[in-house]
């Protein structure tokens, strides 16, 4: 259990940190629920893309409700990984992106239609 919980946290971590795929369920501005639909990014020069319906490692299969993102209007957010609550964060709209920080980490999203990336 301890391997899986690590390799969610490295999802996780992943997701946020790199170009991670959500579309948008809640109509209106940024605010609403986005749920997972991909990710792209390379590790040790090695390119990893991972989709809903896929599993990772063998291990866990991917579904939409794998990472699920919150985005309230007064300007917080939180994500959900594998129905586990991972620290909440705050976000602003800035030059025409989004940045999302989660201590001292800002990481920049754009919205296109209904996909966040």
């Amino acid at each position: 259990m301890k391997k899986l919980r690590k390799i969610a946290l490295l999802l996780l971590t992943m997701a946020i940190a790199v170009v991670g795929v959500c579309s948008l369920v809640a109509c209106g501005s940024i605010a609403g629920t986005y749920k997972f639909q991909s990710l792209k990014t390379t590790q040790n020069g090695v390119a990893i893309e991972l989709k809903v319906g896929e599993k990772f490692m063998g291990l866990i299969e991917l579904t939409e409700d794998y990472a699920v993102f919150e985005i309230n209007e007064d300007g917080t957010f939180s994500v959900k990984v594998m129905d586990q609550d991972s620290p909440k964060g705050t976000w602003e709209e800035k030059d025409g992106e989004y940045v999302f920080t989660v201590g001292n980490e800002p990481i920049s999203a754009k919205l296109k239609g209904s996909t966040l990336t």
